[in-house]
């Protein structure tokens, strides 16, 4: 019998098969929303900002808000340097023949970290990125002296009523520090000590913030990575 376990944003359906293939069955129960902003919308925006010297990503979501913007503007951006927070959001631009550069370490400030050592001082940057978003990445940069824009292309809702799931499950997943937000705002509760994973180290200092204690964390962010990581211990 396969393992329950909660994952608190929409899986795709190969997510879905791997996890399957890894004796985990999931139980999809988001806490958060994604809505594009229409394309209109982002080059309006972008149109009002000085002109950058490369563009950075910290999501899938905002590569898909980017990639959108290309279809309606093919040659919005082109030739452009571009930087990633981890694998995961880098796959989906080198699959559209993008060249990417990947932050060494998938955080906030990892990701300014590694665009700082390549850039000169005054460059700009934008920052493709959520209504919601965290101040490490645009902080650092101005540190180090490189302009920070962010490009806001997408909300994230926190659907604090969402609650948790009917069914049982034996872990439960985070991807976002916006999921444990809605989690902890909707004042929910935990039962029977399941294990709780996050998909990297930002989540986790959020999960750690609102006083959860063990948390399991894969050393890369992807989806791919965590399911090893429940593997390994649900089977323990």
């Amino acid at each position: 019998m396969k393992i329950p376990v909660w994952f608190t944003r929409a899986l795709n359906d190969r997510e879905v098969t791997e996890a399957r293939e890894k004796n985990i069955e999931p139980v999809v129960h988001p806490l958060i929303s994604i809505r594009l902003y229409p394309v209109k919308e982002i080059l309006r925006s972008a149109k009002a900002l000085p002109a950058p010297t490369a563009i950075a990503f910290s999501s899938k979501n905002a590569v898909d808000a980017f990639l959108t913007c290309k279809v309606i503007k093919p040659d919005f951006l082109d030739g452009i340097r571009i930087f990633c927070l981890g694998e995961a959001t880098a796959a989906r631009l080198k699959a559209n023949g993008y060249n990417v550069t990947i932050a060494l370490e998938a955080t906030g400030t990892g990701l300014a970290g590694r665009i700082a050592s390549e850039v000169s001082k005054g460059s700009t940057i934008w920052h493709f990125c959520s209504n919601i978003k965290r101040p490490e990445t645009g902080n650092s940069l101005e540190a180090s002296g490189v302009r920070y824009y962010p490009l806001e292309c997408y909300e994230t809702i926190e659907l604090t009523e969402a609650g948790q799931p009917e069914e049982p499950f034996k872990a439960v997943v985070f991807y976002s520090p916006s999921a444990v937000r809605a989690f902890v705002k909707g004042k929910t509760k935990l039962m029977n000590n399941p294990i709780v994973v996050s998909i990297g180290e930002t989540t986790a200092d959020e999960l750690r913030a609102n006083g959860f204690g063990d948390i399991l964390t894969p050393h890369n962010p992807t989806t791919e990575a965590l399911l090893d990581v429940l593997q390994n211990n649900l089977s323990s």
